[in-house]
């Protein structure tokens, strides 16, 4: 008698993964990660399969358990790219469907906050209390500082020089600034801020008077040391208010 044929080798079962999404709207273009916020109202999500489809199988996305259509698969990589109208945090799930249309796989939730709405414009307090910087003043070191949504990056630009920091918890954020970027007279100090899904807010700027000459502030010595062949303190040299005579 003939040998009877061999059993076929069982299907492996199947599963599937959310693996990438990526936001392409500037300035936070890349990889997001689960739990993370986009400014993107078309996410990309892309994933992998256990082992290929079978005939009768196929993949859908789901949004807050609702059925938002099917994935394009190659092979066992899929992608899908949704379509979303309001601000909001969203969970996804991959699902893999059997030929009686019940679920075989389904992915880890992928849980995503969509943010549109820009912050609001950065606040920058008086700089030296009054937006003017006398000489004593740059010598001791100017801040630059206001509030901002929490946690925000914030954009400095004063003169040729751009600098950015986190804004704390509170929304507090300040600069320091040993040295001046800007020479005497009106100069204007510019700050935007960044929310974590990359929405930029509205500039915010202050107009900043410098009363001094920054390159006689740089080699003047301290308070009581002598200039020249004087010795008299370095106040003999400015006004009332503080501001460079030279």
């Amino acid at each position: 008698a003939p040998a009877p044929e061999p059993a076929p080798a069982p299907t492996p079962a199947q599963a599937v993964s959310i693996d990438t999404v990526i936001d392409d709207v500037a300035p936070n273009t890349g990889p997001v990660a689960t739990g993370g916020e986009t400014n993107d109202e078309d996410p990309e999500f892309s994933g992998t399969l256990g082992r290929q489809l079978l005939d009768d199988e196929s993949v859908i996305m789901t949004r807050d358990g609702a059925d938002i259509g099917d994935v394009e698969v190659t092979g066992t990589n899929w992608t899908f790219e949704d379509d979303l109208d309001d601000d909001g945090t969203y969970q996804y799930q991959a699902v893999v469907l059997g030929g009686n249309e019940q679920a075989i796989a389904t992915s880890t939730p992928f849980v995503l906050t969509l943010d549109s709405d820009e912050p609001a414009a950065p606040s920058i307090s008086p700089v030296e209390g009054n937006n003017r910087i006398n000489n004593q003043e740059a010598r001791d070191g100017v801040e630059v500082a206001g509030e901002a949504e929490a946690g925000a990056v914030i954009t400095l630009s004063w003169g040729d020089l751009i600098r950015t920091d986190n804004a704390d918890s509170s929304g507090a954020w300040s600069f320091d600034f040993t040295e001046l970027p800007v020479g005497r007279g009106i100069s204007i100090i510019s700050v935007t801020a960044a929310d974590q899904a990359g929405n930029v807010s509205d500039t915010t700027d202050q107009i900043v008077r410098v009363d001094f000459n920054p390159s006689i502030v740089a080699s003047l010595p301290g308070d009581g040391d002598s200039v020249g062949t004087a010795t008299d303190p370095i106040s003999t040299l400015l006004d009332p208010t503080g501001n460079n005579l030279l």
